[in-house]
C-alpha cells in the first residue's frame, strides 16, 4: 500500500514539474495621431528554461486625415527591441505591423513599460505602452 501511495505521489510530482505556463500581456498607448496595441504572449517551461517561447505582435491604428506613407517604427524596452517599416498604412484600420517570436528569451512582465517611436511623412511621435 505504501509503495502505491509513493508511486502516485512521485507521478504527480513529475506531472506538475513538466507543466507549461502560458500568459498574454497586452500593452496599449495612444498619441495625437496613433493608437498602438502590442500583444505579447509567452509559454514558459517550468523545467527547461531553454524551451521558453515568445510571440509578439504590434498593431497600429492611424487617426489622422490621410493614409500615412513610409511608416517606420521601433518598439523597445530593456528586454526587447523590434523595428520594421511599412510603405503605407490605411487610415482608420488596425494594421498588424510586426510579428516576431523566439525561444530562450528574457520575458516581459506586467510591470514593464515599452517605448514606441513612429516616423511617417516627416512626422515623428513617441508613445509609452503600458500593460492593460
Amino acid at each position: 500500500m505504501r509503495k502505491k501511495i509513493l508511486l502516485v505521489f512521485l507521478s504527480l510530482l513529475l506531472f506538475v514539474g513538466c507543466t507549461h505556463q502560458k500568459q498574454t500581456i497586452t500593452f496599449v498607448g495612444e498619441s495625437n495621431n496613433w493608437k498602438a496595441r502590442f500583444i505579447y504572449s509567452y509559454e514558459m517551461s517550468s523545467n527547461k528554461p531553454s524551451e521558453n517561447s515568445v510571440n509578439e505582435e504590434l498593431l497600429l491604428f492611424y487617426k489622422g486625415d490621410s493614409n500615412p506613407q513610409n511608416v517606420k517604427f521601433t518598439i523597445s524596452s530593456n528586454l526587447l527591441s523590434l523595428n520594421d517599416e511599412r510603405e503605407m498604412i490605411q487610415r482608420g484600420e488596425w494594421v498588424s505591423c510586426a510579428k516576431a517570436g523566439g525561444k530562450n528569451v528574457a520575458l516581459l512582465s506586467k510591470s514593464d513599460t515599452l517605448e514606441l517611436v513612429i516616423e511617417w511623412n516627416g512626422g515623428k511621435e513617441e508613445i509609452l505602452l503600458s500593460p492593460q
